[in-house]
Parts: C-alpha cells; structure tokens; sequence
C-alpha cells in the first residue's frame, strides 16, 4: 500500500481494524521507549556526573511520579477549557524541558527540568490519548 496513512488507502474509509492498529501504536511506543531510553540513560548520567547509579534512579523516578501531576492538572484544566490547548501547552512545555534537560551541569538541574519534563509527558499522555478514540469510527467509540 504506497501512500497510505496509517497501513490503508487514504481513498477508502476507514474501518475498525484499521482503528485497532493504529491505537496500540500511538501508546505502547511512547511508553516503551522512555523505560528503555531511560534505563539506558541512567548508567551514562551516573558515570557523567560521577554520582551513584541509586541518584540518577531517583531523577528517573520523579520524572514518572510527575507525570501522576501532569496527568491530574492537565485533565482539571481541559474541563475547564477543553483538550486542545492544554495538548498543545502541555507538548510545548515537554519539549522545552526535555531539551534543557539536554544540557545539564548538575544532577539537581537534572532533576528540576526532568520533574518539569514528567509534568509535561504525564499532561500530553493523558489528553493525546482521547484523540484517536474521537477519530474511531462512531460505532466503536
């Protein structure tokens, strides 16, 4: 199938089948790629900053505890403003700490923006996770 969006034809609608591929996809890989990126990434953190393997665990930790945060704010928002713009502040601001994160010095500085990266992650997973369940077909949502 060249030039299909998604493993169909784009000149055909779509079907439930091509909805159950495409929803697994778009949660299991995000998921799956922090917990090997970052177990991966824990090892080179502890031998950059010359600190036990324990502390950046703890870095890595935070950042999952807050996405709980973001997860919870982001839904109080979106009832108060709709899902749209706290997606879209929510990607922006994963984004911009993901890339300062990039730069650490320290391991506290580490662990603030990686905090602040959690919050956005846990705000994106919660409210993108609704968008392709409203892009089903009506009869399945």
């Amino acid at each position: 199938m060249a030039g299909s969006a998604f493993g169909r034809d784009r000149h055909r609608p779509a079907t439930n089948a091509d909805h159950l591929n495409y929803i697994p996809r778009t949660g299991f890989v995000p998921a799956a790629g922090i917990l090997v990126f970052d177990r991966r990434q824990a090892a080179l953190k502890a031998k950059e900053f010359d600190v036990p393997l324990a502390e950046v665990a703890f870095v890595l930790t935070i950042t999952l505890w807050m996405r709980l945060v973001g997860a919870v704010g982001a839904g109080w928002l979106a009832d108060r403003i709709g899902r749209k713009r706290p997606l879209m502040i929510s990607i922006a601001w994963y984004s911009l700490s993901n890339f300062i994160a990039g730069f650490s010095p320290t391991l506290w500085f580490l662990l603030l923006f990686r905090a602040l990266l959690g919050i956005g992650m846990g705000a994106e997973d919660d409210k993108g996770a609704h968008f392709p369940r409203n892009r089903a077909v009506p009869e399945t949502q």
